[in-house]
Order: C-alpha cells, then structure tokens, then sequence
C-alpha cells in the first residue's frame, strides 16, 4: 500500500471527538519523528501523525503533497480533497509486515475516539493499481483505563504482495472487513 489520499471524488477526512495529541517536537507526519529526541522530550512518542510504514524518520522515504496539516497540529482534523501521503512501490516501506502497513499514529484522551474515511492505493504482483475508496473507520478508546492518552496505530490489512486484490466495491467498513482494522499500542 503505498498512498493515503484524498481527492475532488473522494474526500479524506480524519477526525476525532476530542483533540488530537499533538508533541511540540513531532510533526504532521512521520518526518517530525526523530528517535534520538525521545530522550530529551519522552512524551513525543505520542505524538499524532500520518506515515506509511514506518514509526520514524529513520530510512523513511514518504512524502505528502497537498494536504495541509495545520489543523491537524493544533489537535484537530485531517482534511483534504486534493491531497496524499505516500512512498513509491519501490520503497520498503509500502510492503506489508505481518499483514499490515501504518498509516497513522491517533492519540487521544481517555474515552475518546478516532474516525474517518480514507482511500489508499496500492500496487498489485502484475503492477497494476489497486484502490479502495471510502473505507470507514472508528476506533474508541476505553473509558476504564488509568492512561490519560490512548495511542491508536491504524494499520491496514494489505496482505502480502502477488496475493491481495481488492473488489470493486464503492464502500468498505473496516469494522466488516479483514482487510482493514485499527489496533493499538
């Protein structure tokens, strides 16, 4: 899975019912993730941000064109019908581990959710794209948790390279499907 997009047809909206923990030293993307300043700022491993693959900067080779991120950094919404993040297929990072790709880390407080709609694109064994538009997520993090934030990690299901297809289908819920799911650290 090499982008996360959002365009004139398909709009990326991601969303919180709270605010987004947002590190003074981190970043929109996984760029502002620079190992060798956890130490000096420990609470920047919870920082909110979008990547594909990768947890950190270290050999990160994705890029995003127009989306903008100012919200986002303030602890609010992605949104973006003219923007992407994303890695070219040659990049290791596009490549499935265990099954999935991250593409976003989502803090939040205590009780307080995560949800949006996205669309990826993906190369398939022959090269040829796949898409899958419209997929729907929400994940909530539990109210009887002694964590003040709660740290989402959503990664999608992709499978391994030559053995995943995508359907044609207009809408997918990654709450339905083993393609996609959310899970957290």
């Amino acid at each position: 899975m090499n982008a996360v997009y959002g365009d004139a047809d398909n709009a990326l909206p991601i969303s919180n019912s709270g605010m987004f923990y947002q590190s003074a030293f981190g970043g929109p993307t996984v760029a502002g993730m620079n190992p060798a300043f956890f130490p000096i700022s420990p609470s920047m491993v919870y920082d909110s941000f979008v990547t594909i693959g990768f947890e950190t900067n270290v050999g990160n080779a994705m890029l995003d064109i127009g989306a903008d991120f100012t919200n986002f950094e303030a602890g609010g919404a992605i949104w973006t019908d003219n923007g992407s993040w994303f890695a070219t297929p040659d990049d290791s990072q596009v490549y499935e581990v265990g099954g999935q790709v991250l593409i976003g880390r989502f803090t939040v407080a205590t009780g307080e959710g995560v949800f949006g709609t996205i669309n990826m694109q993906g190369k398939n064994a022959d090269d040829s794209n796949w898409y899958a538009t419209d997929v729907n997520f929400i994940e909530v993090s539990p109210h009887n948790t002694s964590h003040f934030l709660y740290s989402i990690h959503f990664a999608v299901n992709v499978g391994k390279r030559g053995t995943f297809a995508l359907s044609d289908a207009d809408s997918l819920n990654c709450n339905d499907l083993p393609f996609c799911r959310s899970h957290v650290h």
